[in-house]
């Protein structure tokens, strides 16, 4: 222990150490004359006394960025007072807070308290890493060293729609979001940084990364007879390519227990290249009334077996013309046994309702069915939907099951003026009485912009006669535009 007075006023003094008489632990306890010590965490040297004592120097990265895959380190750089690495000091940690959004991936540290992956390096670094995504302007990272609050950055995730990927369409916007250099504004560096890391994703095997979804185009107002437009999206996000085989297409009426029909079959045969996106189109006519399931089935061979993608439609089911309505679902159990009925309900929120009418006991020997409703609440918004996944098991071990969803969904139609889930003259009307002679505004003041320039006018009106009679371009995609505002009207949702 080295004693000394420092006197108030005095200018700062040093005291030579013989490097000799070092301490083992490497450091000096230093006890001033009013009893106050403190362990300054230097080399030898020489002492310098400041008022206040030796402080260590700790700077961080801008902003502590989150990334799915958990590979871009947020660094903390730890010097002492005269500049030196502090090497092998573990006892940084972060803090998130507000953080309530943050999506992680798959076996991320689930916890809001972080830990570096190792003690400071030889240039005194401390790394800290976190996979996942979602922004959410109000997360904030806090550097603490013990209980002592070092730094406080922003958060930033280059995921910011929380799907857990670096998108290319979703994922920059121009917003504090992607803010990633921490700056208070987004710029050129910003951009170069997201993308450095386009593409990134959750751990995740190649099949994983391969990504195929179906689309049934209608899927309401159909008929049997009435031709039907499959689109399979499909999306290669590995770093390799993946040739795909043919692809067949499958459909079976809902419920039955004959085996499904082959729709058509799409000859693909061809590599989709590393990060390469593509649509296969298939058309062909309905064979049957009422609901079913359509599956896309093939080979790819960055996956080990076949690639299954069903989707369901129901021609009652996709629109719903008003609010405080119900549809009426009946399920067929035509095959027995049946030995359990296992449901999954999404909702938008509580005000939407989904029950059973009619729900046999289980195991079930004869024929029966299942019957539910699905109800719309008092106040919709477009877009908004419920959907019940349903499950029939015909085994004890539940090995063999048949599976079905059931969506009811608000109307979704741009130029849908009256919502009545069709697009036609009827809209048109609609929308000049609404222009010119003061009628009620569009059910969804977003039905109305039909060429989603923001406003609801008698372009709208010329844009549906062109579309309906010369064959005119389809109305645009609801939410491309500027959000356009009509006259409330009692009774409907928030857009209006």
């Amino acid at each position: 222990t080295l004693w000394f007075t420092v006197e108030a006023g005095a200018p700062p003094q040093t005291i030579p150490i013989d490097s000799g008489f070092f301490p083992p632990a490497g450091y000096f306890i230093l006890t001033l004359s009013d009893g106050y010590s403190y362990t300054p965490s230097f080399f030898p040297g020489s002492i310098t006394i400041i008022s206040g004592g030796p402080q260590d120097n700790i700077t961080t990265d801008p902003v502590f960025l989150i990334s799915p895959g958990g590979h871009v380190p947020f660094r903390v750089y730890m010097h002492d007072s005269y500049g030196d690495p502090i090497v092998g000091d573990s006892t940084i940690y972060v803090s998130l807070y507000n953080c309530n959004e943050l999506i992680r991936c798959p076996g991320a540290n689930p916890s809001n308290v972080l830990y570096p992956e190792a003690p400071s390096d030889e240039n005194g670094i401390v790394s800290f890493y976190l996979d996942g995504g979602k922004c959410d302007l109000d997360c904030v990272a806090t550097v603490m060293r013990g209980a002592t609050q070092i730094a406080q950055v922003p958060v930033r995730m280059f995921d910011v729609n929380g799907d857990l990927k670096v998108s290319f369409t979703s994922d920059f916007g121009y917003s504090l979001c992607n803010d990633y250099n921490g700056n208070g504004d987004h710029d050129f560096e910003d951009q170069n940084l997201w993308t450095a890391h386009l593409g990134d994703s959750c751990a995740m095997d190649a099949c994983d990364r391969f990504e195929a979804v179906l689309d049934i185009i209608p899927r309401f107002h159909i008929v049997e007879g009435q031709y039907i437009n499959l689109e399979l999206a499909l999306s290669n996000n590995n770093l390799e390519d993946c040739y795909i085989g043919l692809i067949a297409f499958y459909l079976d009426s809902l419920g039955s227990s004959s085996d499904p029909l082959l729709f058509g079959t799409e000859v693909y045969n061809a590599v989709l290249g590393a990060g390469e996106a593509d649509t296969v189109y298939y058309e062909g006519q309905l064979p049957f009334d009422g609901p079913g399931t359509f599956m896309a089935s093939f080979l790819a061979d960055c996956c080990s077996g076949l690639i299954e993608i069903v989707r369901h439609y129901d021609p009652d089911s996709a629109c719903v013309t008003d609010v405080n309505q119900c549809s009426t679902f009946r399920i067929a159990l035509d095959s027995v046994p049946v030995y359990a009925i296992d449901t999954i309900v999404n909702k938008p929120n509580d005000d939407w309702a989904i029950f059973y009418t009619h729900k046999p006991a289980f195991p079930l020997y004869t024929p029966d069915s299942l019957v539910y409703n699905m109800c719309t609440p008092a106040m919709v918004s477009p877009m908004e939907y419920s959907s019940l996944q349903t499950y029939i098991w015909y085994d004890v071990e539940k090995t063999q099951y048949d599976y079905m969803e059931t969506y009811v969904l608000t109307p979704t139609m741009s130029g849908d003026a009256n919502c009545d889930c069709v697009v036609n003259v009827s809209d048109a009307v609609y929308i000049i009485n609404y222009v010119f002679i003061g009628g009620n505004p569009p059910c969804f003041c977003i039905h109305g912009d039909t060429n989603c320039d923001g406003s609801v006018n008698v372009s709208d009106a010329v844009y549906i006669i062109n579309y309906v009679f010369i064959g005119g371009n389809n109305p645009c995609e609801m939410g491309t535009g500027p959000e356009p505002q009509c006259g409330k009207l009692p009774g409907f949702g928030k857009y209006h």
